[in-house]
């Protein structure tokens, strides 16, 4: 549903807290195979590996009479030491109200969300301050939606420093993020 008071935490809230700590750094998810997990990446700041995280297999989850999804992370504290040195930027809270809006794509199951926050960053949309995957949706019986692959949702925020923006404005920079997300990946919207 639409409201988060139920919802379990996932890499994305790693990779969120993890850019909070380090100023809005972006953090990168670099996929790498490791026996034993799924979904396991590299963690990388300024393309310094500074940890890795990764999920149990379902498998190992159910042996260990998890009911739901178990990730585990390992992080480099002299490496995120060394990167917090110095940070100490505060910035005002914004003035003007944002607007979010939510959109849910279709795209093959292999493609990796850093594919499409490369591409949102590409269009450098100066109205869109931030984006977040929120949900991310596979059938493997190819019911709901094809096996091969996978509905991904993400959370736009829109705002202008400066003033309060209007709905058509808001509408008109939220159309062009979707366009270039389905000229750079032909994703299907849902």
């Amino acid at each position: 549903g639409w409201s988060q008071a139920d919802r379990t935490a996932d890499p994305y809230d790693l990779k969120a807290i993890l850019s909070a700590m380090l100023g809005g750094r972006e953090i990168r998810f670099s996929p790498k195979d490791r026996p034993g997990f799924v979904l396991a990446s590299d963690i990388k700041v300024d393309d310094q590996n500074i940890g890795v995280f990764a999920r149990l297999t379902p498998a190992r989850e159910r042996g260990l009479d998890f009911t739901a999804p178990v990730f585990i992370a390992e992080l480099d504290l002299g490496k995120l030491r060394k990167l917090l040195n110095g940070i100490s930027h505060v910035e005002d809270l914004p003035q003007f109200p944002g607007s979010s809006r939510d959109a849910a794509m279709e795209l093959p199951l292999t493609t990796p969300n850093a594919q499409i926050e490369a591409v949102i960053a590409k269009l450098a949309e100066p109205l869109l301050i931030s984006s977040e995957c929120f949900d991310v949706f596979t059938d493997p019986t190819g019911q709901k939606i094809a096996a091969d692959s996978k509905s991904v949702a993400y959370r736009f925020h829109y705002r202008e420093a400066t003033r309060t923006l209007k709905t058509e404005e808001i509408d008109t920079a939220h159309q062009k993020v979707l366009e270039a997300l389905t000229k750079g990946l032909g994703v299907k919207f849902r």
